[in-house]
């Protein structure tokens, strides 16, 4: 089973993680591009994430819409924090499974690394005990120099585009009525 660090990441134990997006898809790619973000700070491999849609809860998930190009803008911070609040986690919980300093420890693409000793454990490793550890204050939590970005900004593949191509997935203008 996943573990759940927010309301955004779950870490399942094979190092898996499933992102959330809570921001409806119509075509514009909010699907793909909010989980950028949070994975981005997460700082783990896009080719570990898989994407889920949440429900519309706006108690949960804050502002939930489509239109006016204000997914992003609206999002950029919240969704940034979130994940690096994730990867915070993560190192506190190698720090407390370790008995290392958490200031020694980094993060690379899925992996908490001790530099030092070569020590390393996977997401999915720390998930379970990760899940446990208290969510920082997002508004203090250490985000990336956007110099350092690997995810956001780079050409990436929709998460539905090949349902799309296939005609499995709806779009905007397929709804009738709307």
């Amino acid at each position: 089973a996943a573990a759940a660090l927010s309301v955004w990441v779950s870490i399942a134990a094979d190092n898996k993680i499933v992102i959330t997006s809570k921001n409806p898809e119509i075509g514009q790619g909010i699907k793909t591009s909010l989980p950028m973000m949070v994975a981005e700070e997460l700082d783990c491999d896009w080719s570990q994430v898989s994407v889920v849609q949440s429900d519309y809860n706006p108690k949960l998930y804050g502002r939930q819409c489509a239109g006016g190009s204000q997914s992003t803008p609206q999002n950029w911070l919240l969704m940034r924090q979130s994940g690096a609040a994730a990867r915070a986690m993560l190192l506190a919980a190698a720090a407390s499974k370790s008995a290392l300093p958490a200031g020694e420890l980094t993060t690379d693409k899925g992996w908490v690394l001790h530099k030092a000793s070569g020590r390393k454990w996977s997401y999915g490793e720390l998930a379970a005990l990760a899940a446990t550890m208290p969510a920082p204050d997002l508004a203090k939590v250490a985000l990336k120099d956007a110099k350092t970005f690997r995810i956001i900004g780079k050409p990436t593949v929709g998460v539905d585009s090949a349902k799309v191509l296939r005609g499995g997935k709806n779009a905007l203008i397929d709804l009738k009525g709307a």
